[in-house]
């Protein structure tokens, strides 16, 4: 029996997972998008480039809780050059050429090093800025 060739949105991608709650940083994997949810413990997300590289046309975003500003008692994480963020984060890698989601390029140990955790009681409040286009 032939086995069936597995497309690139059903390979297993390697992400590295920020939990500000328990102050880990870890590696994952996940194989469809609706994992994401489960492994970032949130309902909506949204998307934060960390970096770009022109020449292979891939860069890494971090995925995000994107109602993370508004829950009680959230913790957060700051990623050194990219900002503070609450909630989970999942640093996972991406195809600019094709829009899929590939294998982060970052390593476990320079996530550590790019990341520190808020202490307890930290907060972020979260506001929206509107620009007239004249």
């Amino acid at each position: 029996m032939r086995r069936k060739k597995m497309s690139e949105k059903e390979r297993v991608k390697k992400v590295i997972v920020i939990d500000p709650v328990t102050e880990t940083i870890s590696e994952g994997s996940y194989s469809s998008y609706e994992e994401l949810y489960d492994l970032g413990n949130y309902k909506l997300f949204t998307v934060q480039m960390v970096d770009y590289n022109s020449d292979t046309n891939k860069g890494n975003d971090l995925f995000l809780d994107d109602e993370g500003l508004l829950k009680r008692n959230q913790r957060y994480f700051t990623f050194v050059g990219v900002g503070s963020f609450a909630g989970r984060g999942l640093l996972i890698g991406s195809d600019h050429a094709t829009g899929e989601s590939v294998d982060t390029s970052w390593k476990l140990e320079q996530v550590k090093r790019a990341v520190s955790f808020e202490p307890e009681g930290y907060k972020i409040e979260p506001y929206m800025e509107f620009h007239a286009f004249n």
